[in-house]
Formats: C-alpha cells, structure tokens, sequence
C-alpha cells in the first residue's frame, strides 16, 4: 500500500509594490499575471518537489507602501502590526 497523500500544500500570500502594479494597464490585469505566473509555478514545484501552492492572500499597492521594499525587517514589523 502507498502512504502518498498527493503533493504538500504550501500557502502563499504575495505583496505587489505600486512599481510592479503599475506594469500593467490596471490592477485586474497585474491580477490575473499573478495568478497565472503562481500557477505555472506551482505546476513546476507539484513535478519536481510535490509541493502544492496555493494563493491565499495578495495586495496590489497602487500607492507607495509603508514600509520599504528592499526591507524585510520593515516589511515584517508593518505586516505584524496590520496583518496579524
């Protein structure tokens, strides 16, 4: 008998900054790349790693964020403070 139950499902939750947002004509087209690149990926990780992500959460900044992009600490202490 096999004990495999399928791939592990990973949860994700995505931040878009307002410079990624602005790449496409409106936020339901960033949207939908999103959704579709995380798709793709997905798709690789269940072939090679039998691992399942899964979007759970995403936010399409259309003005600068509160924190700084390149600061995981920042983006940590905001998230917390709002998110949690």
């Amino acid at each position: 008998p096999s004990d495999n139950k399928g791939p592990l499902l990973f949860n994700v939750a995505l931040e878009m900054d307002q410079a990624m947002v602005n790449i496409f004509p409106t936020v339901n087209d960033c949207r939908d790349y999103v959704v579709q690149l995380l798709g793709a990926v997905s798709s690789i990780y269940i072939d090679q790693l039998q691992i399942r992500l899964a979007l759970r959460y995403a936010r399409f900044w259309t003005t600068p964020p509160p924190f700084n992009a390149y600061d995981l600490g920042g983006f940590r202490d905001w998230w917390k403070a709002n998110q949690d």
